[in-house]
């Protein structure tokens, strides 16, 4: 009986699981894939996008678990800006890379800490911004100067 009930659980837990992972897809089925071009094409995979003043004030706050590897939320302006960023109501620590018009990296800011309230900005106007982990710049060797393509990639949603 012990077995029974063993085997019953660790079935349900698989289906547990394979149900999580099934939304986790469907979440996540279409985004854009930002390149980034130089010696080693890097993929940073959007799962977000901000485009309105108030997606902007938004941006990552209250997610409380990090981000998937490689990926970011993508900040749009309709002109160029020199907004700061703070780290109200922002549970994980984050990067922030900043582009122009033409997509080229004008600069960046590492390891914002989470619920830090003091505004940093880069003091230089941008049109585009991406939010990604901490330590993610570093990991991805991310330069001033680098340029970025969007590619958009199209998943099947399974069932």
């Amino acid at each position: 009986m012990v077995r029974i009930n063993n085997l019953a659980m660790a079935m349900a837990l698989a289906m547990a699981l394979a149900m999580a992972m099934a939304l986790a897809m469907a979440l996540y089925s279409n985004y854009e894939s930002f390149i980034i071009n130089k010696k080693k094409t890097i993929h940073i995979n959007i799962i977000k996008t901000a485009k309105t003043p108030k997606q902007h004030a938004r941006g990552l706050m209250y997610v409380k678990e990090k981000l998937p590897v490689n990926s970011g939320m993508l900040f749009i302006y309709s002109r160029k800006t020199n907004s700061s960023f703070w780290m109200k109501n922002t549970y994980i620590d984050l990067d922030i890379v900043f582009m122009d018009e033409n997509k080229k990296v004008v600069g960046s800011i590492e390891n914002m800490k989470a619920h830090d309230l003091t505004s940093r900005s880069i003091n230089k106007p941008y049109n585009y911004a991406i939010e990604m982990n901490a330590g993610s710049i570093k990991n991805l060797n991310i330069k001033v100067n680098d340029i970025v393509k969007r590619q958009i990639v199209k998943r099947i949603k399974r069932l």
